[in-house]
Parts: C-alpha cells; structure tokens; sequence
C-alpha cells in the first residue's frame, strides 16, 4: 500500500457492509448539579435502538425535548453502531458519533471498538488536521462512563497532546509486523487533571473529549498548569529527608520523571513511609530487552542474582514495573498477574497485603522492560 492509498482511506474511513443495528445514548444533567463543582454528575437519560443511522439521528429532537421536560439538559448524544450477529459483551462497535445538544455532529470514531473480524474496518490510520478538534494546552472536559447504569461524570483537563496524525500513523504502521495493526486504543488525546503520581491513565480516546460546557476558574488553570510542569514539586512530594540517599531511591523507583507515562495504579507518596523508617533496605533496577522471551521470568532470575534471599530475608516490598509503549511489545495485564501470582505462592512474604506496594508506569519507545524494588526490615 502506497502513502496515498493509506491517507486516502485514514481521510474517508471504510464503511461496515453487513448489518448493523444503531443505539442513542443521550446524557443529560440538572443545572443544580453543576453547581457542586467537579466531577459534574451526567445521567443516562434516553437510551434506544433504530434500524439505521438516519433513524436515529432524526430522533435527536424529540430526545432533547423529552429529557427538557424533565427539568434537565443534554449534554451529548451518542450514537453507537453495533454490529449484529457478535458477542457485544466487551464493547463491539463499528463506529460511534457524538451529537451535541442539538444535534449537530462533534466528532466521530475512525476505527471499530473491539474486534469484529474486519482488520480494514479496525485499522487505525491517523487523524488529518481536520479531524483532530483540541490542541495541546486546551482546556478541556473529558466524560467517563462507569457502573452498570452507564452513569458519567465530566471533569476539566489539560490536553498534553494530540491523536497521531496520518503521517506519524504511516510511519508506525510500516515498523509493525505483518498482521499487526494500529487500532481503536492507539487512537487518543494524552492529559493531566491531578498530579502524576496520582494518575492511573493519561490517555482518553477523541469522542470522549468536549469543548468546555462549564466555568473554568482561573484557580483551576493554574492547578492543570501545575501539574503539567517540570518534576520539582512531583519530586518534592517524595521527598522526606530533603535529599537523602533515600529520597534518591524513592524518586527512582517511583519514576517520577516526567518521561514516563501513567498505566495502571501507581506509586503514592505515602506508599514509601515504611522505608523511610526502615533500619534495613535492599534496592534494585534490573532490565530485559523487549526481544526476549518470558521477559518477566527473566527480570525475576536476574533479581535473584543479585540478591537470593531477597524474597525470603525481607518482609517489606515496593516494588514499579516500567512498561514500553511500542505497539505489539507492551505486556498485557493478565500476563503481569500470572507471574505475580506464581511468584506469591513461591515466596509467601509477597503475599502480605499491607507489607506489599505495587505501581505501573510506561516509558514510551524504551526498548526493555524495567523492575524496580525496594526490599526491607
């Protein structure tokens, strides 16, 4: 495939020809909610299926009114298109669009969620400048869907960066192996809305983003702005000696620079307390190349290389595992629980809830994978 046949279909997204079945979500909130501040509370309020996509646009007016009726406003339409005749249970969609309280288009998916066994249709190719509606530096609000009644709030963030476009798409697109696709979840805004160290994910896919519905207040500004400066207030969070040999390592393991990225639960300040106060400490970086199979396996025999005992002399761990975010190199979770799990029931001083501290972080393009660790008495 040439460049130009690959930007032509990122621009003009193939559409699904098989039958589909199109679902409206409309969200909605009472004005008196706003005024308690962030996280702004959304309700599902209207929630139907249409035999086509024009059905289901074409009931946007009479939902808005419904749900006006009530005393409430809409915040946004969704307008999910499902694919008929596929387990829906983890979230299959051919595409989704976002309405707004009129029912004007505001953005729309590029690829399928989930697989739906048509690579072309799951492909994601980049966004053109278009297609890409917030800039690095906006402030903007981010919705998140949870519970099983689909409830959502909305909060204010601090876009850090932007979808890939369709030439850095090419270019990691012609760097995977064949079979190996760019998809839904490669499709994001990057943001910060708290301190670093306190973020699970840093990366919202586009129909989540919305130009601000609410009042930003100048405090709230320079809070976001805050949190996306440089590591010296994340640093000092740490710090409990003002630079002490143990500050170093605590920084260290926590990876509070800002290279890496949030993945998962992360390290807190108060995680590290019990090292502060410890008489005895054992610390460790140890690193395999992504190449390498049972890359965690391996990290663990190196671990034990330099310390044999370390999982039997020690009742204390804080322990960061450092991801790589390069395409079809990054490890799944599942994985990662199995060999926690396994190495649980090698060494029972790992299975002491309270003695144990986990954290995730990724380091984008790194080339391995990292374990850091503090063991102590």
């Amino acid at each position: 495939m040439t460049f130009e046949e690959f930007k032509k279909l990122a621009m003009n997204p193939p559409q699904y020809d098989r039958r589909s079945v199109f679902r409206v979500d409309t969200y909605c909130y009472y004005e008196e909610w706003i005024d308690m501040g962030e996280p702004y509370s959304l309700h599902l309020g209207h929630s139907s299926l249409h035999h086509s996509l024009a059905d289901a646009e074409s009931s946007l007016t009479a939902i808005k009114l419904k749900i006006q009726e009530k005393g409430m406003k809409v915040y946004c339409h969704f307008i999910y298109e499902i694919p008929v005749g596929f387990d829906t249970r983890m979230d299959k969609y051919v595409s989704i669009k976002v309405y707004d309280e009129c029912g004007n288009l505001t953005e729309q998916s590029v690829c399928s969620q989930g697989s739906i066994n048509n690579p072309v249709i799951e492909t994601f190719r980049g966004r053109g400048n278009s297609m890409i509606k917030h800039n690095v530096g906006d402030y903007v609000e981010i919705l998140s869907i949870y519970g099983e009644d689909s409830s959502a709030d909305v909060r204010t963030v601090l876009i850090t960066d932007v979808p890939k476009s369709i030439e850095c798409a090419w270019e990691v697109s012609n760097k995977l192996p064949a079979g190996v696709f760019m998809e839904w979840v490669d499709d994001h805004f990057r943001y910060i809305d708290s301190p670093r160290h306190e973020m699970w994910i840093d990366e919202i896919h586009p129909i989540f983003v919305f130009k601000p519905r609410f009042h930003i207040s100048d405090e709230r500004k320079q809070e976001l702005i805050g949190y996306s400066h440089d590591n010296s207030v994340l640093q000092s969070s740490y710090w409990r000696e003002n630079g002490s040999e143990k500050d170093l390592i605590v920084c260290r393991v926590a990876a509070t620079d800002k290279r890496y990225r949030p993945y998962g639960p992360p390290l807190t300040p108060e995680d590290f307390l019990p090292f502060y106060a410890a008489k005895e400490y054992f610390n460790a970086s140890v690193s395999v190349n992504c190449s390498v199979s049972s890359p965690l396996d391996m990290l663990t025999d190196k671990l034990l290389e330099l310390r044999p005992d370390i999982f039997e002399h020690f009742t204390g761990f804080i322990i960061n595992f450092i991801d790589t975010d390069i395409k079809n190199k990054r490890l799944r979770m599942s994985g990662q629980y199995k060999w926690w799990n396994k190495l649980k029931q090698n060494y029972p001083n790992l299975g002491k809830i309270n003695k144990v501290k986990r954290g995730f972080r990724l380091c984008p393009g790194a080339s391995e994978y990292r374990l850091e660790i503090i063991a102590y008495n």
